[in-house]
C-alpha cells in the first residue's frame, strides 16, 4: 500500500511481534494512568513533565496530556530558563516530522511561542516563520503549516508594525506555479487579495489576474482546485470582470476538452452556469448546461436533477 512492500512475518516473527506489543502495551497503559492520575491531582513537576514528553512521542494526539504539559509548564514557568524553551520547540520540530498533521501539535506550539520570555520573543517567532518555509518546501500542501504561517505573519506584522502582504501574494504564486493542485496556496490568495485590491483596486490588476487563472485553466482543466478559485473570484469582484470575454475562454478549454477526450468538461459546464446567473440567466441555457452534466457527471446526477426542477424544467427524467 502506497508504495510500501507487504513484509512477509514467519510463525516465531509473528509471536515475537505479539509479546513485545504486549509489553508496550502495557507499559503504554502504566505511563497513561500514571499522568492522568497526577493532572487529576495536580502534580506540577519536572518528572511529570518528563513523562508527558515520553507518552506524547508514542502518541501525539492524545491532547489531555498536551493540556497536562501546559499546566506544569505554567506552574514552573518562573524557574525555566531559556533553554528549556529552544528545548520546547526542538521537541516539537522532532514529533512534527513523523506526526506533520496532527492539529495538537501545532497548536501546543503557537501555545510555546505566545509564552516564550519576552525579551527572546521576535526572533524567535522570526526564526520559526523560516523554519515554516522550510517545511512548506517538503509538502507545499500542508495546511497546517499554511495556517501556522499565516499567524505567525500576522503576529510579527503586529510586533514590528509592518505588513508584507505583496511578498506573501508572491510567494502564493510561487507555490502555485509549481503544484497548480495545491489547495492551500489558492485559499491563501482569496485571504490576501481582497486587501491588495482594496488599495489597487484598477482593472489592470483585476484583469491580471484572471488571465493567471485562465492560463491555469489551460494548463490543467480537470484540476478542481482552480475551478473553485475562479467561483470565488467571479463572485467576489463580478462588477469588475468582463463576463462575456470570459464565458468565451472557458467555452474554449471546453471545446478543446471535447475533442480531446469526446466529453464535456464538468468544471467548465458549472463555471458557465454560474457565469450565465450572473449575466443574462437565461433559464434555458441554465437547462442545456445541467442536462449536460447529468449526462459527463453522472455520480452527481440527481443533484444537477433536482437544481432543473428549480429551474422549472419539464426535461427531467
Amino acid at each position: 500500500m502506497h508504495g510500501i512492500k507487504r513484509r512477509n512475518w514467519s510463525k516465531e516473527q509473528l509471536e515475537l511481534k505479539r509479546k513485545n506489543d504486549a509489553i508496550k502495551i502495557k507499559q503504554y497503559k502504566s505511563l497513561n494512568d500514571t499522568l492522568l492520575k497526577g493532572k487529576h491531582e495536580k502534580i506540577y513537576d519536572l518528572n511529570h513533565l518528563e513523562l508527558t514528553e515520553t507518552l506524547l512521542k508514542q502518541n501525539p494526539e492524545f491532547n489531555t496530556i498536551w493540556n497536562y504539559r501546559r499546566s506544569i509548564i505554567l506552574s514552573l514557568y518562573d524557574s525555566l530558563d531559556i533553554k528549556f524553551w529552544q528545548n520546547e520547540l526542538y521537541l516539537l520540530l522532532q514529533i512534527l516530522k513523523d506526526y506533520p498533521k496532527v492539529y495538537w501539535i501545532w497548536n501546543y506550539r503557537l501555545w510555546i511561542l505566545q509564552n516564550y520570555p519576552k525579551q527572546e520573543r521576535l526572533a524567535t517567532w522570526e526564526n520559526e516563520l523560516k523554519m515554516v518555509y522550510k517545511l512548506l518546501d517538503l509538502d507545499s500542501r500542508n495546511f497546517h503549516a499554511w495556517h501556522y504561517k499565516r499567524v505567525l505573519t500576522d503576529e510579527i506584522n503586529k510586533m514590528t508594525d509592518k505588513t508584507n502582504i505583496e511578498s506573501q501574494f508572491i510567494y502564493s504564486t510561487t507555490m502555485i506555479n509549481k503544484d497548480i493542485s495545491n489547495f492551500s496556496a489558492w485559499h491563501q490568495r482569496t485571504l490576501l487579495l481582497p486587501t491588495i485590491l482594496k488599495t489597487n483596486k484598477d482593472l489592470a490588476s483585476i484583469e491580471k489576474e484572471v488571465d493567471y487563472i485562465v492560463n491555469a485553466m489551460f494548463t490543467d482543466p480537470e484540476d478542481q482546485s482552480i475551478w473553485y478559485y475562479m467561483n470565488w473570484f467571479i463572485n467576489n469582484y463580478t462588477s469588475a470582470i468582463n463576463l462575456i470575454e470570459l464565458k468565451e475562454k472557458i467555452e474554449m478549454i471546453n471545446n478543446d476538452e471535447l475533442e480531446f477526450s469526446g466529453k464535456e468538461n464538468i468544471w467548465c459546464l458549472k463555471l458557465l452556469i454560474n457565469i450565465e446567473k450572473l449575466t443574462a440567466n437565461d433559464t434555458s441555457i441554465i437547462v442545456e448546461y445541467l442536462t449536460k452534466l447529468i449526462q459527463f457527471d453522472y455520480q452527481r446526477a440527481n443533484r444537477y436533477k433536482f437544481l432543473l426542477e428549480k429551474c422549472g424544467s419539464s426535461s427531467v427524467n
